[in-house]
């Protein structure tokens, strides 16, 4: 039996290197780094991608105090609607299409006067048509918020991904494109619209540099490297402290332990996202072969960061879960989506949801690998004898 799990990041010897050797002046480096990749007038370096959300959202309210509403993509993580709250404002929930990005459609139907900011996400690395969404914006008097969190390094028609808002953001956590560690070991705000430029730099000149940061990367170290060991310590605290509550992740600068770890690992930016589209391609390339197997977005010619495959009528994602995991595969779940229950603007979000899983695209992956998985979710689907619900 193979024993094939999804990957976290990408960290070897050199982060651990760069972990013990950071200086005050890695983060300066690392963020001439990605003003190389990023196109933006300036861009400021904090704790997590939601300080960035929420530093966005200050400068937007300064400009526009009468306005306080967010559209925001129904299908989406906590951690942005977290940011919109945590600034006082309203998340205003609209509904996703088939590649779970925010639906045009149903956003040109609406009043907009109230709006403040639109979110745009692209959604695993499939990019919205962001060129649609901006003429919406800017008739409207609208901020926009170029969500690339989930990948860097990737372009539109030569402009990169996070450049083609009034700001973008960046995430460092685990599972996306450059790790820093767990949520809190840095995030990134891209600001491209040069009338923000002094509010975001005064709304963060005197914050103070994470505390959290070297154990954000610890914490990813033990949760996601060294699981086999830390596993059941982790299981143990979970059972005796259940209701664990942490404290509130406060908007601060990113910690230079991490600015030296992500510096370390852009230098493999490009080998990492040609690692996944090879990944990638092995799955298209061997998806004939299997036809109760659907991908649930257009993956061709896309960096994808997550592969996600649609789930039959008669099988929860919980149950391909732990069929899954017997074969030696690890998969993961959806988003939790608390919003969308008996939300009208959340119907295609909750359904695509409910009824889809990750898979592994990991680098190195060879095409044994990608059969194997496309073998054994086969056989559970068949066992089942199911239609593909969406």
């Amino acid at each position: 039996m193979k024993n094939v799990k999804l990957k976290y990041g990408y960290w070897g010897s050199k982060e651990f290197i760069a972990a013990l050797q950071a200086q005050k002046t890695s983060t300066k480096l690392f963020k001439e780094k990605l003003l190389t990749i990023s196109d933006c007038e300036d861009l400021i370096l904090l704790n997590s991608g939601r300080s960035a959300i929420r530093v966005a959202l200050k400068s937007f309210k300064q400009i526009r105090p009468h306005k306080e509403n967010i559209i925001v993509p129904s299908y989406t993580c906590n951690a942005v609607v977290d940011a919109i709250v945590d600034e006082g404002l309203n998340p205003l929930f609209i509904d996703v299409d088939e590649n779970l990005n925010l639906s045009f459609e149903v956003i040109e139907k609406l009043d907009l006067t109230n709006v403040l900011a639109i979110i745009i996400e692209h959604a695993n690395g499939i990019p919205s048509d962001i060129k649609r969404i901006s003429n919406i914006t800017q008739s409207n008097e609208i901020f926009l918020i170029d969500d690339a969190a989930q990948i860097q390094g990737v372009s539109i028609n030569g402009k990169p991904l996070g450049s083609l808002g009034d700001v973008g953001i960046y995430s460092f956590a685990q599972s996306k494109t450059l790790v820093g560690g767990i949520s809190g070991s840095g995030g990134a705000l891209l600001i491209n619209n040069p009338i923000l430029v002094d509010p975001c730099q005064q709304l963060t000149a005197s914050l103070s540099v994470s505390d959290n940061g070297r154990i954000a990367a610890l914490k990813f170290a033990t949760t996601y490297l060294l699981e086999k060991y830390t596993y059941l310590i982790s299981y143990y605290y979970r059972r005796i402290f259940p209701k664990t509550k942490f404290a509130k992740m406060e908007i601060s600068l990113i910690n230079p332990v991490n600015s030296a770890m992500l510096l370390a690992q852009f230098s493999r930016l490009k080998y990492i996202l040609e690692g996944k589209r090879k990944a990638v391609l092995l799955y298209m390339k061997l998806k004939s072969n299997y036809p109760k197997i659907d991908f649930v977005q257009d993956i061709k010619n896309k960096d994808i960061i997550k592969l996600l495959i649609k789930l039959p009528i008669g099988l929860t994602p919980d149950q391909i879960k732990i069929s899954m995991k017997q074969e030696g595969i690890q998969t993961r779940l959806a988003y939790d989506l608390p919003w969308a229950t008996n939300n009208p603007n959340c119907k295609n979000a909750l359904k695509i949801a409910s009824h889809m899983i990750e898979v592994p695209i990991v680098i190195g992956m060879e095409e044994s690998d990608v059969k194997y998985i496309l073998d054994k979710f086969q056989m559970i689907i068949s066992e089942n004898d199911t239609p593909i619900s969406i």
